[in-house]
């Protein structure tokens, strides 16, 4: 759910301009828009299958027959007759073959027999249902056509494979994909026997303040208190300077292509968020093993400078290599910019930012935004929500202004319970550090639909095999979730219609 690199280069004076896409765009190791890290070996044996089912543009409206066909990956190498069918559900990114190569789901699949698919969202990675991304062709892109998608390609693929037309499903899914799959069981419960959730926010919420105290209290409690003070102490010297209408220290400490306008509230913000950026990357995507909070830290610890503002710009202009002869663009204009493009070949469409951006600006928010009063809240309070409502306002032809929005996010909430969702059969899973587990339920919502909170885990932690780097909570975790997914099965062989079905 999202933060991409990109190399702009452009002539700027004698300069090169470094564009650091504002507020989501810093380098590619802290972005947060990506296809979920699966952190072991992946095997390289050539065993998926790549297919592509034909889709209806519009689930919902008989009168238009325009279709798209979407694309899947497929390992049936370990599938006997009447073995389930795990799916592991895309989301805002392109799918690879990983998911369906190794990792948990793959490991519960082989020891039951089962066939294993990977499906991709209308609207990202090769699944392209429409010539381009002008605002005229964004309005198919929604949570209730790609459920709809996906409800139809399980139907379509038990009536194509003979030795799964008597198979139960087993959904799963990791943030937006984990909103998707559990969302799928209270829309489309007939066609699963259940869902695995991982790190899946529920709650539509537009100025998501949570995700950055998460992030605060993460590196504070993993990184130390040396370097969450320095993080909170620059940027406190930053808004000191801005409010003495002082920016010739900013401008040259950050390298700023342009110096800070401060008549200009968008660039002002566009810098404060992204200078708050890289943590959150960070955060999302801890693993201890790989010390993704733990080294920055260190390296913005051990910077000796005169001031704290000085360390904190020295560690980022390091991070995103930006050096002598580079200089980084921060206004409000260069992300218009960067972001405006709406052929499938240019970069925010590839990287698939353009697609995401919409889908907060009409279904979810989840804005990540400042200035929160928790008292160990690190990054200030200069990027406000109001920030993301006016890109949303901007990007889309003029069309989301904060009502609707607001309204956008209500409905989505009205239709799907928010952080009381009607489902049954929902096994979910939140990391203790993950930033979006706030906007998720992390108490067992029924007797059907237990909760698992992961101490000192993150987003989407728990997609590997079980191993000896696991702690206990995510080795019993883990080995519970096997357990209650085999119960599932059980309880959907007594409930099948067709007593000859083979079992599971």
């Amino acid at each position: 759910m999202k933060t991409f690199l990109a190399f702009f280069l452009v002539a700027a004076s004698a300069q090169i301009s470094f564009a650091a896409l504002s507020y989501l765009r810093y380098n590619v190791k802290d972005s947060i828009l990506r296809e979920p890290p699966l952190r072991q070996p992946i095997p390289t044996a050539d065993v998926i299958q790549e297919g592509w089912v034909r889709q209806r543009l519009d689930n919902f409206d008989p009168q238009n027959t325009q279709h798209f066909y979407m694309r899947y990956l497929m390992n049936s190498e370990h599938l006997q007759e009447g073995g389930p069918i795990f799916i592991f559900v895309g989301g805002e990114w392109t799918i690879s073959p990983g998911m369906i190569r190794a990792g948990h789901m793959f490991d519960m699949a082989r020891n039951l027999s089962g066939l294993m698919i990977y499906t991709e969202h209308r609207y990202y990675g090769y699944t392209t249902p429409v010539p381009n991304l002008e605002m005229d062709n964004m309005r198919f892109l929604n949570i209730d056509q790609a459920l709809a998608d996906l409800a139809h390609f399980i139907v379509y693929m038990k009536e194509q494979i003979p030795q799964i037309r008597n198979s139960h499903v087993i959904l799963v899914g990791c943030s937006y994909s984990g909103t998707m799959v559990t969302w799928f069981m209270q829309k489309y419960p007939h066609l699963a026997a259940g869902a695995w959730s991982m790190s899946a926010p529920l709650l539509a919420k537009v100025d998501f303040i949570e995700y950055k105290e998460v992030v605060s209290h993460a590196v504070t409690t993993v990184g130390g208190e040396q370097c969450s003070g320095r993080i909170r102490r620059a940027i406190e010297e930053m808004e000191a300077m801005v409010a003495a209408n002082n920016t010739s220290e900013i401008n040259r400490l950050f390298r700023l292509c342009d110096p800070l306008d401060l008549t200009n509230q968008l660039d002002v913000w566009s810098l404060f968020s992204d200078v708050a950026g890289p943590w959150s990357g960070m955060v999302q995507y801890y693993n201890e093993f790989y010390r993704d909070i733990e080294d920055p830290c260190e390296n913005l610890v051990a910077i000796n400078a005169t001031s704290d503002i000085e360390a904190y710009a020295e560690w980022l202009m390091n991070r995103w290599r930006i050096r002598d002869g580079y200089c980084y663009d921060h206004t409000y204009a260069a992300f218009l910019d960067d972001f405006s493009g709406t052929n499938w070949d240019d970069w925010v469409a590839r990287s698939e930012w353009r697609q995401w951006l919409y889908q907060t600006c009409a279904e979810y928010g989840w804005y990540q935004s400042s200035g929160s009063e928790h008292p160990d809240f690190i990054f200030g309070s200069s990027f406000p929500a109001d920030f993301s409502l006016q890109w949303c306002h901007d990007l889309y032809d003029n069309f989301f202004t904060p009502d609707i929005v607001h309204g956008s996010i209500d409905r989505t909430n009205v239709i799907y319970g928010g952080l009381n969702p009607n489902v049954r059969r929902v096994y979910s899973s939140h990391g203790e550090f993950d930033p979006w587990a706030p906007m998720g339920v992390r108490w067992d919502i029924n007797d059907e639909s237990p909760t698992v909170i992961l101490p000192r885990q993150s987003h989407c932690s728990d997609t590997s095999s079980i191993s000896d780097r696991d702690r206990p909570e995510v080795r019993e975790h883990k080995e519970r979730l096997f357990q209650v997914i085999l119960r599932w099965l059980e309880e959907a062989d007594r409930n099948q219609p067709n007593p000859e079905a083979k079992k599971h």
